[in-house]
């Protein structure tokens, strides 16, 4: 088990394994692999221009939460098709 700040190695091949010092554990998520791939396509997005800009906080809600629904909406037509 790690505590405070131990020293662990991420990467399951020795070409990619490398040694992170110092991390606290509330910060550990960030170095995953999930969180790296999210990351990586995160900047790939953004080299894209794959951005969407919003005047407000409110209006970048309103359009995730039409998002929300239009996916919820395909999914329950593929359920009952």
């Amino acid at each position: 088990m790690l505590t405070g700040t131990d020293t662990f190695v991420i990467g399951g091949e020795d070409s990619n394994a490398f040694v992170i010092s110092d991390i606290y554990l509330e910060q550990m998520y960030y170095w995953t692999k999930e969180w790296q791939e999210g990351e990586l396509e995160a900047d790939e997005d953004i080299k894209n221009g794959r951005l969407k800009k919003f005047a407000s906080a409110q209006d970048a809600v309103k359009h995730l939460k039409r998002k929300q629904h239009k996916i919820l909406r395909k999914d329950e037509q593929k359920r009952t098709a």
